[in-house]
């Protein structure tokens, strides 16, 4: 099956594809994550490597560095006209290089800041708006790492315009 067949059947392949692709795009995510600048050469070997389509796969965390997972929860509406998505980030990185360059800020802290930049208030899925919903420390499988989730709400276009009329 190709993945042009899985998207027709799993819209999950697609939402994965668009948001490494946006991941992809980021001049700064690749040094945060590598803690060393990185050549553009590098760019196709962060995935798999540094981001990941899944949550925590026990195995993939294992160089000092950090890493970005990202996973879906999808439920169709009752008429089945649009998606109700949430999404996922998970940031692990290694207590090693918690510490920034510049002493004074949390790497993770710099993940979040690029993500939200990215990501928060964009209509990357082509359905809806992201809306950061939480940001929450979780504990880390592997003592050599500290971790952090995102949580975005996809909201139905519609539904961002009221919301908005309301806080306005």
């Amino acid at each position: 099956m190709t993945t042009e067949e899985m998207i027709k059947y799993d819209k999950t392949v697609e939402y994965r594809q668009k948001i490494m692709e946006t991941l992809l795009q980021s001049e700064t995510l690749p040094e945060l994550c590598k803690n060393r600048p990185v050549d553009e050469e590098e760019i196709p070997d962060l995935i798999w490597n540094n981001y990941l389509p899944k949550l925590f796969v026990d195995g993939t965390i294992t160089d000092k560095e950090a890493y970005i997972l990202f996973d879906f929860d999808i439920y169709s509406n009752r008429v089945n006209t649009y998606d109700n998505v949430t999404f996922y980030i998970q940031i692990f990185c290694s207590k090693d290089i918690v510490r920034l360059s510049d002493g004074m800020a949390v790497r993770t802290d710099a993940i979040v800041a690029e993500l939200n930049r990215l990501l928060d208030g964009k209509n990357i899925l082509g359905i809806g708006y992201n809306n950061r919903v939480y940001e929450k420390i979780i504990e880390s499988p592997n003592n050599q790492y500290i971790a952090t989730q995102l949580c975005y709400k996809v909201v139905d276009f519609n539904e961002k315009s009221i919301i908005r009329a309301k806080n306005h």
